[in-house]
C-alpha cells in the first residue's frame, strides 16, 4: 500500500469530518466539540488502519476470489503466526481510544459501546477479505478488539462517570 492509495481515504474522512464539525459547532459547547472530535479521529483512524485503501478497493468487492475467513481462536498464537504477540497488543490497543472517545462524546451505557465496538469490529472482519485478497477475516480480531473496547469504556466510566 502506497500512500498515494491512501490520499482518496484521508479526503474522504476530512470531508465527512468537515461537514460533522459544521453541526457540531452550532452546539456552541466546546466540550462536545473536543469529545466528538476525539471519537471521530479514533474511529476515522481504525478505518484507515484496517480498510485502506478502501475507496481504490471498492471494485474488488465480491470480486470471484475466495474470501477467508478464520474462526478458530487464537491459532496465531498456537501456530506462532508472524507476530503474534505484537498483533494482539495491537488489535486490543486499537480500541481503547474508540470506545474511551465514544463514552466521552455519547455518555452511553458501557454495554452499549462493547457491544458497538464488537459490531464494529466484525464489520471490519467481514469487509476485509471482500476488499483484499491478502486480508483474512479473524476471529481472535474480532475478540482482541472487543477486549480494547472494554478496557478503554471502563477506564472512560471509573474516570468521568460523575461527569
Amino acid at each position: 500500500m502506497s500512500l498515494l492509495e491512501v490520499i482518496p481515504d484521508v479526503l474522504l474522512l476530512g470531508l465527512i469530518y468537515s461537514y460533522l464539525y459544521k453541526r457540531l459547532k452550532s452546539l456552541k459547547n466546546k466540550q462536545v466539540i473536543k469529545y466528538n472530535t476525539l471519537f471521530y479521529m479514533s474511529l476515522s483512524l481504525i478505518i484507515l488502519i484496517t480498510l485502506s485503501p478502501f475507496i481504490i478497493s471498492i471494485p474488488n468487492l465480491f470480486n470471484s476470489h475466495i474470501k477467508s475467513y478464520n474462526f478458530e481462536l487464537f491459532v496465531d498464537w498456537k501456530y506462532q503466526y508472524g507476530n503474534y504477540i505484537i498483533d494482539t497488543l495491537f488489535n486490543i490497543i486499537l480500541f481503547i481510544p474508540f470506545s474511551f472517545s465514544f463514552y466521552l462524546a455519547t455518555k452511553k451505557k458501557p454495554l452499549n459501546i462493547i457491544i458497538s465496538g464488537f459490531l464494529l469490529s466484525l464489520l471490519i472482519e467481514f469487509i476485509q477479505p471482500l476488499l483484499f485478497e491478502s486480508r483474512i477475516g479473524d476471529i481472535t480480531d474480532l475478540f482482541n478488539n472487543t477486549i480494547g473496547t472494554i478496557i478503554g469504556v471502563l477506564i472512560a466510566y471509573l474516570l468521568f462517570r460523575d461527569n
